[in-house]
């Protein structure tokens, strides 16, 4: 009851409980980021799960901090990269942020000038934005270097020893010295962070990229089970910690299966929990399951009533597969520009017309406007 009327209080101040998604459909269904919380976030290879998590789990919550100060929340978010350089996750960021802040498509190729010299201008932009970036590199933690369960955990578990304090509370225990007799012992109670409002997100992306320790037995599912059910619990029910684990759908998910007429069978392409890679368990130990889908590899052309042949792979559709405190089973359609880690949440399937289409596609280059027609040779 004190944490029921502690909570309404907050709301009646103007103050939040969960941090929201920006996808606004989507955050009517779960309510955002959550203390006290584990994500999945899972998708085939290739269909933007990394994308996804950075959007939901990185940039929303980092930008809602900064746009919301007056709240007095504090936020770090731990992110484990198991497929990536510390320094290509940052230069994701910036494409991002060009993206949003500059209008700008510029993905990490040109970033780099891998493919072509990139433009001054956007050099003049980023380094405009160095404040910006101090203040993201502030509270997101980046770690390439470790890679077993219990290396991950006990990064997260120091920072949280020094930023929190413990309860005690007084149990009987066995004593050591007389048989049959208890002694009093104090023990941790409860974890008080030192900060009232403190988020701390844990991240580890992906999973299958992990290293078994010597306990597991070189077993990547003992070392899956390790992380979620012993790790990834304790920092959620001990520290109050959000968890996000971005898992892979197991290979045999991505075989298209069809019915006797030939006809694709959707739903054995879609993410499920029973699909989950190399270790199905970590499903149970979940709050919550997203799943992406990427109908357009599979030459799908409608999905749910979305025109999927016009946007091809600029549609995803994300799905909640299990939500613990509410309904599960829900869709939405997406606009995703894997260039520049874009994610939209498109119109409802009878707003989406012609023209509508027409503006996304332009919005990645797939279709001409007069701005961009070289009339020099015509």
């Amino acid at each position: 009851m004190e944490r029921i009327k502690y909570n309404r209080e907050r709301r009646l101040k103007g103050l939040v409980n969960s941090i929201p998604y920006s996808l606004k459909r989507f955050n009517n269904v779960v309510p955002g980021i959550q203390k006290e919380n584990y994500v999945i976030v899972t998708a085939s290879s290739g269909v933007g799960k990394s994308k996804l998590t950075k959007r939901l789990f990185v940039i929303d919550p980092i930008d809602f901090m900064l746009n919301n100060q007056q709240m007095g929340m504090k936020l770090d978010i731990f992110y484990f990269c198991l497929e990536e350089s510390k320094e290509r996750f940052m230069n994701s960021l910036m494409c991002s942020w060009l993206y949003k802040h500059r209008k700008a498509r510029v993905p990490i190729k040109e970033l780099n000038s891998e493919t072509e010299v990139l433009d001054g201008k956007y050099i003049v932009a980023l380094e405009e934005a160095e404040s910006y970036f101090e203040r993201v590199e502030s509270m997101l933690h980046i770690y390439d270097d470790v890679r077993n369960p219990y290396g991950i955990y006990r990064e997260v578990e120091e920072f949280l020893e020094k930023n929190g304090t413990w309860t005690k509370k007084q149990i009987m225990v066995p004593s050591k010295e007389k048989k049959g007799e208890l002694v009093p012992t104090m023990v941790r109670n409860k974890y008080i962070p030192n900060h009232p409002d403190h988020y701390v997100l844990v991240i580890v992306d992906h999973v299958s990229l992990i290293h078994p320790e010597k306990a597991h037995n070189n077993s990547l599912h003992a070392a899956i089970s390790d992380l979620s059910s012993n790790h990834f619990l304790r920092l959620r029910d001990k520290y109050y910690c959000s968890l996000v684990m971005v898992q892979q759908q197991a290979a045999d998910k991505e075989k298209q299966q069809y019915t006797y007429k030939g006809q694709s069978i959707e739903a054995k392409l879609e993410p499920t929990l029973d699909g989950l890679g190399d270790n199905k368990l970590t499903g149970r130990d979940a709050n919550e399951v997203y799943g992406l889908f990427a109908p357009d590899r599979y030459e799908i052309k409608n999905h749910k009533g979305y025109n999927v042949e016009q946007l091809e792979d600029n549609y995803r559709s994300l799905m909640v597969l299990k939500y613990r405190d509410g309904e599960s089973n829900l869709r939405i359609g997406l606009f995703f520009d894997g260039a520049v880690n874009h994610f939209e949440e498109l119109p409802p399937v009878d707003d989406m017309s012609s023209q509508a289409y027409e503006n996304y596609l332009r919005r990645v280059g797939r279709l001409l406007t007069v701005d961009n027609i070289d009339f020099t040779n015509v």
